[in-house]
């Protein structure tokens, strides 16, 4: 009765969402989004008042084109020349050519050329817009589901968006076609990552918005944050119909622009539409862009424009001094010798300085502006029509003909690995368990391996492994290693025609269970009870999955925690990155040593490696942690801080179970790409969360670095190991210098935080860079700064 009452409160007031414009009838006063309320809706009640889901990204209106284009030509300085130059041709005293303005004509079709060519990459963007704001979803409408177009969406509408479509908006997720409420999303037009994200309907809402007639009568309030351009977060609640006020967080929330994979539809509310929407507040305005050569041009005009009215001054005092002293002698000029206006200083002095001007007017080529525009628009033409700039069905697009310049002129390159370097596709190729490398030898016959099961992402053939799993002291090792594998990730197991497929959010993952599926430990899925089930040599063992401890790339790792129904025993299970678990485990292990070495051998071969590890947690321990857990994650103000302080507390002291090492292939030609950009004298660095020597191997293996690269690296844990790093580096980058030696910097992430790099000079930046980060929270940016005059390309 509550829960109705103040429901209905919000239903019969209108909404208080909307920003007023400030000035005198909101004239203007557009707000930004730092000063946009927090939102309070009501799920199937639209807020009007707020903008539709209608985007635009284009420089011009009908009616704004004109003065805005007008505006942008003429902040070309040569524009300004030469409509001056014009003006001046208009009075007949100094004019060269009776008074006719003929310095116009040649301008307007400049202008005009010009003009032509913003319009056309303009109405680019308008076509672009169009497609996307006549994309169709479906919404609910009264209690049957009705195509609209994405620009009719409003906040407070409940939309379905089914397999393989895209985001119109910014969502609450309320229902997903999986029991548990999981999705997975794919937000490569956002941030060009490949991998998918599971989202989830929480499980004290889903059942209120699973069908049409649920929705139609489910009316629960919506409070959230108000529009910000932070991708990764958001905080808001949801009050349901039991009166109930769950607390939401960015795992219920799907952004707009991500597209649904493995799911057959999700159900949700909007949040934020249109240019509310958190990707539209990330855009950047379509603005007027300048090229290096243009910036320099306008330089070169002021100085000869300075130039030229010092000739012009100097040309006008002089033939005035000339005039005085030979006025009696000049009567073919025609000149009023007793006219008191021409007879002037000042008048003198005033319309031969205006003749100079107009003489000297060649200064400045036009021609050179009108041979430059239509060289750019053809070029821009060229490109996009090029056969050799294709892939596939894809050509190139020239958003800005402004820049073709520029791309002849990059000096240096700055490129991720993941997924630009390497193709993101991984393959499982070794493992260390107790202390032993497995998949050293590749002598299983095709017969052994046709009778393993059929798995990807799996290069594994080594039989010594197979032989010490059924009878060796390594056995118990080994199949709790499997069992390890099997259970921590977050993997979610979907069976059609009698096929299981895993559905996975990380290649890594995808992979490592692949392979304990192919050496006989199968995850077969999660039951309605939470029961993760895993078929070990044709028996079936359950385990309670009680909690989850994400990834993220400040924790570098990942963890679950599970409950045997066999022992009753409670287990962290964790995997990650070496450099984060070591600091959490017990390194006292007999296989400790040998392990690291592994991991070593791994890295210096170009593999990625993971660590891992387990924890028995008694039963009171993990009952009175799960219990601070639990108000944490529920918790309004701070969440994330004292969920992430509470992580940290259990995941510690825990034994190593082994290693593994994963392939990240190479894309196809990467090698002889990186060789001929260098052949060109472009410096390339490259940002990569490998361990150093995976790092450089792999730049060896891209041809970023060759033998004879001289290497300079930088690491250390602390602030002394990183400067004493520094000193070696330095001594040795000079040694490089001296010698004309070319040469490489190899940095971690540990060293970018106390050291900054104030011994590379501008003129002696490292040929080629790789930089290990080690992310910390909120820190996910690597910043550049310095005075070098360089054009660069960032690559992700």
């Amino acid at each position: 009765e509550e829960i109705n009452i103040e429901i209905s409160k919000v239903v019969d007031f209108p909404y208080t969402n909307a920003v007023k414009p400030k000035g005198p009838f909101g004239l203007w006063g557009k707000a930004t989004w730092e000063h946009m309320p927090s939102r309070k809706i009501v799920t199937h009640r639209h807020d009007k008042a707020l903008p539709t889901n209608k985007i635009t990204t284009t420089k011009y209106t009908c009616l704004t084109f004109l003065p805005k284009n007008l505006i942008e030509q003429f902040s070309k300085l040569a524009n300004v020349y030469f409509l001056i130059i014009g003006l001046l041709q208009i009075f007949p005293a100094i004019s060269t050519s009776n008074g006719v303005p003929t310095i116009f004509f040649p301008l307007s079709v400049v202008i005009l050329i010009s003009a032509v060519k913003d319009l056309y990459e303009d109405l680019k963007r308008k076509k672009s817009d169009a497609e996307e704001n006549n994309s169709k979803v479906e919404c609910l409408v009264g209690d049957v589901w009705k195509t609209k177009r994405w620009a009719e969406v409003l906040v407070g509408e409940i939309i379905r968006v089914n397999r393989d479509e895209y985001f119109p908006a910014d969502i609450l997720v309320l229902a997903t076609s999986e029991p548990k409420g999981l999705c997975y999303i794919e937000t490569k037009n956002l941030d060009g990552e490949t991998n998918l994200k599971h989202k989830y309907a929480h499980k004290d809402i889903r059942d209120d918005f699973r069908n049409n007639d649920a929705c139609h009568l489910a009316k629960s309030i919506f409070e959230y944050e108000g529009p910000n351009p932070y991708l990764y977060q958001f905080q808001g609640s949801i009050t349901n119909s039991k009166g109930e006020k769950i607390p939401l967080d960015n795992n219920n929330f799907i952004l707009r622009g991500s597209s649904l994979r493995n799911s057959e539809w999700v159900i949700g509310v909007v949040a934020y539409s249109g240019p509310h929407s958190k990707i539209m507040l990330n855009s950047v305005k379509a603005r007027a862009k300048r090229s290096k050569i243009e910036k320099m041009m306008n330089q070169c005009i002021i100085t000869i424009f300075i130039v030229q009215i010092i000739l012009c001054i100097f040309s006008a005092l002089y033939y005035n001094a000339w005039y005085q002293q030979n006025r009696d002698d000049i009567p073919y000029l025609e000149i009023d010798q007793n006219g008191t206006t021409e007879n002037s200083a000042s008048y003198i002095l005033l319309v031969r300085y205006g003749n100079w001007m107009l003489i000297f007017t060649n200064f400045v080529p036009i021609s050179l502006m009108m041979s430059l525009e239509m060289v750019r628009f053809l070029q821009a033409g060229l490109i996009s029509l090029d056969k050799e700039m294709t892939t596939g069905d894809l050509r190139t697009i020239i958003q800005s003909s402004n820049l073709n310049e520029e791309i002849g002129q990059i000096q240096y390159i700055f490129s991720d690995k993941t997924g630009t370097l390497t193709k993101n596709l991984m393959e499982f190729k070794k493992i260390s368990i107790g202390g032993i490398s497995y998949g050293e030898n590749k002598d299983m016959s095709p017969a052994d391996l046709k009778a393993l099961p059929a798995v990807e992402n799996v290069d594994f053939e080594d039989s010594q492994f197979f032989a010490d799993m059924k009878d060796s002291q390594n056995s118990d090792k080994i199949m709790k290693t499997l069992q390890h594998i099997a259970l921590c990730h977050t993997i979610i197991c979907e069976e059609k025609n009698g096929v299981r497929n895993y559905n996975a959010s990380s290649p890594d993952e995808l992979a490592l269970v692949n392979w304990a599926k192919f050496s006989g430990c199968e995850y077969l899925g999660i039951n309605e009870k939470n029961e993760m089930a895993l078929k070990i040599k044709d028996q079936v063992e359950y385990f309670l999955l009680l909690n989850v401890l994400e990834f993220t790339s400040a924790r570098k790792r990942m963890s679950v925690i599970v409950k045997s129904l066999e022992s009753a025993q409670i287990f962290l299970l964790c995997k990650g990155a070496d450099s984060i678990l070591l600091e959490r485990m017990n390194t006292e292990s007999p296989d400790f040593a040998v392990t690291n070495k592994n991991l070593e051998d791994y890295a210096n071969i170009g593999l990625r490696t993971l660590l891992l590890a387990e924890r028995v947690i008694p039963e009171e321990e993990y009952k009175a942690w799960a219990k601070r857990y639990n108000e944490a994650s529920t918790a309004i103000k701070n969440r994330e801080k004292l969920v992430e302080d509470l992580q940290e507390e259990i995941e510690k002291d825990m034994e190593l179970v082994g290693a593994t090492a994963i392939e990240d292939k190479l894309q196809d030609e990467v090698g002889e790409t990186i060789a001929t950009l260098k052949e060109t004298g472009i410096k390339v660095w490259v940002l990569t969360g490998d361990k150093i020597e995976t790092a450089i191997n792999i730049a060896l293996s891209c041809k970023l670095f060759d033998t004879t690269l001289e290497k300079i690296i930088i690491d250390g844990k602390t602030q002394e190991d990183v400067k004493e790093s520094m000193k070696k580096a330095v001594s040795l980058h000079h040694a490089c210098i001296d010698q004309n030696r070319h040469f490489a910097l190899v940095i971690s992430g540990d060293a970018l935080i106390p050291v900054s790099y104030t011994h590379l000079r501008a003129h002696e930046t490292p040929e080629h860079l790789v930089c290990r980060l080690l992310l910390e929270k909120k820190k996910d940016e690597i910043v550049v700064s310095g005075s070098l005059r360089v054009v660069l390309l960032p690559v992700a």
